[in-house]
């Protein structure tokens, strides 16, 4: 299997009321040749265990780290 064209990346921070329907709507879209990489960055609420659940489309990668807050240093 060759990498795909296309990477989407969707971070998330306690997002457990909407990932679902996010992740949904990329993994609906009409180009095939892609794949998902979902970063729960250390979501508090359910967000991480939805995306696991979510994963068991090949296209969709989740990677768990934890909350970092980069873009405040």
């Amino acid at each position: 299997m060759s990498a795909p064209i296309v990477s989407t990346l969707l971070p998330a921070h306690n997002a457990e009321n909407t990932i679902r329907l996010a992740v949904s709507s990329l993994l609906r879209q009409t180009f095939a040749d892609f794949e998902i990489i979902a970063v729960d960055d250390g979501s508090q609420d359910g967000t991480g265990a939805v995306l696991d659940e979510l994963a068991s489309d090949r296209r969709l990668r989740v990677l768990h780290v934890p909350h970092s807050g980069w873009w405040l240093r």
